[in-house]
């Protein structure tokens, strides 16, 4: 018996990111922002960046990059052991208000947002985040 498969992995991609798309949607401290990227053969696209924000004074510092929660609090000394980044450009749209982003180190937004800070700033971030451990 003759059976027409009509299976498209790429199909079910999309429905697994329009769902998990529309999952975000209900965090609150879900936005994305939008970058200009060179590819490898030179060509600039422009490029969607989900990133988490937390909230105001008191709730828990979250990664910008992954979204993980941590322990530590918006507003305490805790803040030092994060590389912390506003937004005030009005780009990064959140439910909870927010634009502003922790990383674990300034390295990590490079990476996620594509900026370059300086050598001067990632030295000071480094000493006080050593004399916060």
């Amino acid at each position: 018996m003759y059976f027409e498969d009509n299976f498209d992995p790429r199909e079910e991609n999309d429905i697994q990111k329009k769902e998990l798309n529309n999952m975000k949607s209900f965090d609150t401290g879900y936005g994305c922002v939008y970058r200009q990227r060179q590819l490898m053969n030179g060509k600039i696209v422009r490029t969607r960046i989900d990133c988490y924000t937390s909230g105001d004074v008191g709730s828990k510092i979250r990664n910008a990059e992954t979204g993980q929660i941590y322990k530590y609090k918006v507003g305490s000394k805790d803040e030092d052991l994060f590389f912390k980044v506003g937004l005030p450009t009005g780009e990064l749209k959140t439910k909870n208000g927010s634009n502003l982003l922790f990383y674990d180190s300034p390295e990590q937004f490079e990476k996620h947002l594509g900026n370059e800070v300086q050598q001067p700033i990632k030295e000071k971030w480094n000493e006080k985040k050593v004399r916060k451990i």
